[in-house]
């Protein structure tokens, strides 16, 4: 009975050893548990956090893009302006060419004017009728 009973001594503190074991395994687990839940989140925020990114270089790219275009557009009109000011300047070039044009011919014109006039000084009305004789400026020195 000695035997049976320091057996069954034996056997509940192997049951208790047992029991204390299997709290601590169950200790581990839940800590495990909370770990792998922790991880999780954390995973999922990484998850977020990368879509995120996605979605912020999709705009980017897409402010890149229209930056190209205005870029590409801002070329093209400073083209056009610098086109128009070339033309603008032929045009200005080619008015003063008639500019100098014009008053070379208004002053040949007077050079004409002044030669007719002298030309016309040379004539003048008889007795009052509207026909013109010519001048003879050595007849006229001789009747004098």
């Amino acid at each position: 009975m000695e035997e049976g009973v320091k057996e069954m001594e034996t056997g509940t503190q192997a049951a208790a050893e047992a029991q204390s074991a299997l709290q601590e395994i169950l200790a581990a687990v839940s800590t495990v548990g909370s770990r792998i839940d922790e991880i999780t989140g954390a995973a999922s925020q990484l998850e977020q956090a990368s879509e995120s990114m996605v979605t912020i270089i999709g705009e980017v790219k897409e402010i890149a893009t229209g930056a190209a275009e205005s870029v590409a557009g801002i070329a093209s009109v400073a083209e056009e302006n610098s086109a128009s000011t070339e033309q603008v300047s032929a045009s200005a070039e080619e008015m003063s060419a008639q500019v100098e044009e014009v008053t070379a011919s208004t002053m040949e014109l007077g050079r004409v004017s002044e030669r007719l006039q002298t030309q016309l000084s040379t004539f003048k009305l008889d007795d009052g009728s509207s026909q013109l004789s010519v001048v003879d400026a050595d007849a006229d020195e001789e009747a004098a």
